[in-house]
């Protein structure tokens, strides 16, 4: 007697039951990617945020160096420099100027006087700082010239009074010394923007009138970063008295961070 096969059941060419085939219906493939998509809503800001807070630990470690470096030039010197500045190597010849040697031919205010030269040749033993981040003060200057304040080197935009200080005779190293280097590199921030230090003192008259006078005597030094907006406070970005020392609303309100020392 031939065994009955049950109804709709597929049978093999030798005989064999075969299992009919099994997929994902359109409701169940929509209700897995609606998951996903709820999944990355919830994840992405909170990577973000994780992103953003890293950011502000580095700059917050980028600051804590530059303390660290311009504390011991200022120890070694008696003197605040540029943050651009901090890392030049030593004199080779002290007898030499500060020029001659590539050391710094100004501080962080004003340039460097004759009769200090030949002390900051003897006692300047940097580099004191190593750039993480860095731009080149030259590109800095054609894209942010109200950063800066002084004499500005031939060819490049006239600085507006801001809080960095170049020189005319800046100019030797700010562009291609013919060995396809720029030494002059400025340290900026995660999201881009330079640092902006002020030492001990006054911002000085030096090219630029003292800034309505907005600026007062300072006992500590302190360094600024405008932030994640790159904005300084709440201020107006492209006005060089908003980068100065308690500016109202200027920088070090709002999401900037700051270092005092």
């Amino acid at each position: 007697m031939v065994p009955r096969m049950p109804k709709n059941r597929i049978v093999g060419r030798r005989g064999r039951a075969l299992r009919p085939s099994v997929g994902f219906t359109a409701i169940e493939i929509s209700a897995v990617a609606s998951i996903i998509a709820i999944l990355a809503l919830i994840l992405i800001p909170i990577v973000r945020n994780q992103v953003d807070k890293a950011k502000i630990v580095a700059a917050q470690d980028d600051m804590a160096s530059i303390e660290k470096g311009m504390t011991i030039a200022f120890a070694e010197t008696g003197f605040y420099f540029r943050l651009m500045d901090l890392t030049l190597p030593g004199a080779e010849d002290p007898t030499i100027t500060p020029a001659g040697n590539v050391l710094p031919i100004a501080l962080w205010n004003r340039p460097v006087l004759p009769t200090e030269a030949v002390r900051l040749g003897t006692s300047w033993d940097g580099p004191y700082y190593a750039i993480h981040r860095g731009q080149a003060v030259s590109e800095i200057l054609t894209t942010r010239p109200y950063l800066f304040r002084g004499d500005s080197p031939g060819g490049l935009p006239t600085p507006d009074g801001g809080p960095i200080l170049v020189l005319q005779e800046d100019e030797d190293f700010l562009d291609d010394d013919g060995n396809g280097l720029d030494r002059a590199v400025h340290p900026i921030d995660p999201w881009g923007s330079p640092y902006i230090f002020f030492g001990a003192g006054m911002i000085g008259d030096f090219g630029n009138p003292e800034t309505d006078n907005t600026e007062t005597n300072y006992s500590t030094a302190v360094v600024y970063t405008v932030g994640p907006d790159g904005i300084p406070g709440f201020s107006d970005p492209t006005d060089p008295q908003s980068y100065f020392r308690d500016f109202p609303d200027g920088i070090g309100t709002g999401d900037d961070l700051r270092r005092t020392f």
